[in-house]
């Protein structure tokens, strides 16, 4: 495909999509998984679902758990193996660290994210790290490139964050302070409020990024998943716009013709 059949095709995607009629509201937060361990299964009602590499999934900030979020903020990790071939050194049980993915998909056929919530992301100084970078990249409906995002803490910022994508920037909201290295109150948990604008997505996948800093790190830089809201389109209208994608894309081969 030319460039200028890449670009018509996309201007009518973005159309199609701004179109869809969206009709339910559905929110994924760590009561949404099943048991610690478990690497793959169904979330909210069977709409959504999520896999793991490197390890199962983990809680942190439990009841149970001597380090809870302050205003009863809990995130879900993975706890990656320490021995063996996939062992990653030094990981930190129940948050998301380089070399560790944790993916959600919608079993639906598509969904628009309009609210992302990480925790457990701090600027550096606190516990001995780097800026902590987490990286979530969200899979197109209808196909095409994936869009990238990047949350994060700048050095010596305890107050903001900044969330980075292809369409654009922003300051990520505050919702437990990230200035201190007691995690009882200070858990760095932050919003990010339409991550990826108003594109349908069919899945998001989480992992972390080392700061420039430390290439080689393995625990420097880590967070974990608090909670993400969705918006799921009618059938009806999620079916016509498959259609009016395919129609899009046979036209464009018409042209090429």
């Amino acid at each position: 495909m030319n460039t200028n059949g890449f670009v018509g095709l996309a201007s009518v995607a973005t159309a199609l999509t701004l179109a869809v009629s969206m009709t339910s509201a559905v929110e994924i937060d760590v009561d949404s998984f099943p048991a610690d361990g478990a690497t793959r299964g169904d979330l909210a009602g069977g709409s959504f679902a999520f896999s793991t590499t490197a390890g199962g999934i983990s809680r942190k900030g439990t009841v149970d758990d001597v380090e809870p979020f302050n205003g009863d903020f809990r995130g879900v990790g993975i706890n990656g193996p320490t021995s063996g071939p996939n062992s990653i050194a030094n990981q930190t049980d129940g948050e998301i660290d380089p070399g560790e993915t944790l993916t959600i998909t919608s079993n639906g056929g598509a969904f628009r994210l309009t609210d992302l919530v990480l925790g457990y992301l701090y600027d550096g100084p606190e516990y001995s790290d780097f800026p902590e970078i987490a990286q979530v990249t969200a899979f197109v409906f209808g196909g095409g490139p994936a869009l990238v995002g990047r949350l994060t803490n700048p050095a010596g910022d305890d107050t903001n964050a900044v969330w980075e994508w292809s369409g654009g920037s922003a300051i990520a909201q505050l919702l437990s302070p990230s200035n201190t290295d007691d995690d009882v109150t200070d858990q760095a948990v932050w919003r990010v409020v339409n991550p990826f604008g108003d594109r349908l997505l069919t899945g998001l996948s989480f992992t972390a990024l080392n700061a420039p800093e430390c290439r080689a790190c393995s625990d420097q830089s880590d967070y974990t998943f608090v909670r993400m809201n969705a918006q799921v389109p009618e059938p009806a209208t999620l079916g016509l716009l498959g259609l009016g994608l395919l129609g899009a894309g046979a036209a464009v081969r018409r042209r090429r013709a």
